[in-house]
């Protein structure tokens, strides 16, 4: 009698379940998507490519809300980053401005060269 080569095969249910592959690219554009309809979104992007930069606070407050799953925060972490806006804790401090020339005291007596 012959053995079953189907029966000597290993069974597959045996072996441990695959971890799922992880997020797809086609899931970040839908949530990417998602995101643009959101009029609190639309309205972070432009001010951060305004000021070069958004609040924690702002990203959150934009959040709020949303039908988003898990991966609505990195999307919108991929959209700010795409328009080069930085997410800060506080906003930068403002530019120094340019050092004044000094004039000399009213009393000081400036010589001037005549050529002679």
């Amino acid at each position: 009698m012959t053995a079953d080569p189907v029966a000597e095969q290993p069974s597959t249910t045996d072996a441990p379940p695959e971890a799922p592959a992880g997020p797809t690219g086609a899931d970040d554009a839908t949530s990417e998507a998602a995101l643009l309809e959101s009029n609190a979104v639309t309205d972070l992007l432009h001010a951060g490519r305004q000021r070069g930069y958004v609040t924690p606070k702002e990203v959150e407050d934009a959040l709020v809300g949303l039908p988003l799953g898990v991966d609505g925060p990195r999307a919108l972490g991929k959209l700010l980053e795409a328009e080069g806006v930085e997410t800060r804790k506080q906003p930068p401090p403002p530019p120094k401005a340019a050092p004044r020339a000094r004039k000399p005291p009213a009393d000081v007596v400036v010589p001037v060269s005549t050529g002679d």
